[in-house]
């Protein structure tokens, strides 16, 4: 699950076939959740929590930093 605690650009992407599954800005207070594995691009990784099985990951990066991750 991603949650934003501010606004970033997100794009997402199938990790098995490579189909777009998002792309757009989403806002402070949303969550999003996608089947596993999933490829997952955020414009601003400071305002974006990742949360897998349960166990918070924590920020993905710095505010305003451009972030590629995959999650399994």
């Amino acid at each position: 699950m991603l949650r934003f605690e501010g606004t970033s650009w997100l794009r997402v992407t199938d990790g098995r076939t490579g189909r777009t599954l998002f792309e757009g800005t989403v806002g402070p207070g949303t969550q999003q959740s996608y089947p596993l594995p999933v490829n997952v691009r955020v414009g601003n990784a400071g305002a974006v929590r990742a949360i897998l099985n349960g166990r918070d990951l924590g920020i993905m990066g710095s505010p305003g930093q451009v972030v590629n991750r995959r999650f399994e």
